[in-house]
Order: C-alpha cells, then sequence, then structure tokens
C-alpha cells in the first residue's frame, strides 16, 4: 500500500488516504458536497424506515473512515465515498436487524409459559403512564402507540395521518415529553 511518502505525502490515485488525510477531507468538504451527503444519508436512512438516523449514518461514515476500517480512496468525491460506505452500513444495520428479530421470534417460540413477572409488571405500568402523558394530545399518544407496536418511519407518519411536516411537529412534541417525563434516564 502506498502512503503517499514517495510523491510527497500525497496518496496516488485509487490509494487509501490516511487517517489526517481523511480529517482534512471532511474538513473542507463545500456546502454543496455536505448538502450532497446529507441527501444521500436521508435517502439511505428513510430505506431503512428510520428517518431521524440520517446524522447517525453520517457519523458513523467518518468514524469508519478516521479509524481506518473502511478505506477512503484518493480521487474519490467525498459523495462517492460516503455514498458507498452507508449503503454497505446500512446493509449490515438491517441484517442485524433481520438477526435480532429471527432471534427474538425463535426465543418467543422456545420460552417456557410464566406468570407474569415483576419485571414485566413494572414495564407494564410504566407503559399506562407513558400513555397517559399523552391523553390531552390523541395524535402524539397514536403515534406513541405505534412506536411501543414497532412501528417505524413512514409507516408512522401514515398512521398518524399527518403530512410529513405535521408528523415532524408531532416528533418534537413526543420527544420534549418522553425527556420531561424520563428526565436524564434518556441521556
Amino acid at each position: 500500500m502506498n502512503d503517499g511518502s514517495a510523491n510527497g505525502g500525497v496518496p496516488a490515485k485509487g490509494e487509501r488516504l490516511s487517517a489526517d488525510q481523511v480529517r482534512y477531507a471532511i474538513a473542507s468538504m463545500t456546502a454543496a458536497e455536505k448538502t450532497r451527503v446529507e441527501k444521500v444519508a436521508r435517502y439511505f436512512a428513510n430505506s431503512m424506515s428510520e428517518y431521524g438516523w440520517y446524522k447517525d449514518l453520517i457519523n458513523e461514515t467518518a468514524l469508519r473512515a478516521l479509524e481506518g476500517r473502511r478505506a477512503w480512496l484518493h480521487g474519490q468525491t467525498p459523495a462517492e465515498f460516503y455514498a458507498k460506505t452507508m449503503r454497505s452500513i446500512v446493509f449490515e444495520w438491517r441484517e442485524k436487524r433481520k438477526a435480532d428479530g429471527e432471534a427474538r421470534r425463535e426465543a418467543a417460540l422456545t420460552a417456557p409459559e410464566a406468570d407474569s413477572t415483576e419485571e414485566e409488571i413494572r414495564f407494564a405500568e410504566r407503559k399506562k403512564k407513558v400513555l397517559a402523558e399523552f391523553d390531552d394530545d390523541p395524535v402524539a399518544r397514536q403515534i406513541v402507540v405505534g412506536m411501543m407496536d414497532g412501528r417505524r418511519g413512514e409507516a408512522l407518519r401514515l398512521l398518524s395521518g399527518l403530512d410529513p411536516v405535521g408528523f415532524a411537529s408531532a416528533q418534537k412534541r413526543i420527544k420534549r415529553r418522553l425527556h420531561k417525563f424520563f428526565g436524564s434516564e434518556l441521556e
């Protein structure tokens, strides 16, 4: 692997950038490049029905490049690098989600029948208290119930019957109330 030392610290086209070069490439992205990367991230996050995850996806991509787990090649534009890396991250996340779901289903099928444990009772009581926080906001309550049922993203928005702007507003209200309810437990 050529680290670029033979030609003044600049790797040849197609060679891997060093961590410092990656840091510089990220820091020197233009506003247009940042916008394009954000659009790509939103696309991939929405493809997973996880609307707010695009920033996590951008950060995870940068982290992998800085740690050397993902090669940013010399000559690759930020949009190209981020798009390729985000695609593989989303694939990993989907596979993990699929494996986790299969493991939960298997555990549910093999779990012995038992009476409710104290933990299950506490969880049910807490769930009732959370829902009671939204008694005065039926739309937000419907969204919270959908979230508890495992719905995410567009499916949740459709359940609420809101347009994207109204849905985003409801999500913010929910987040504020949940933060107030749980306090530091959400940190």
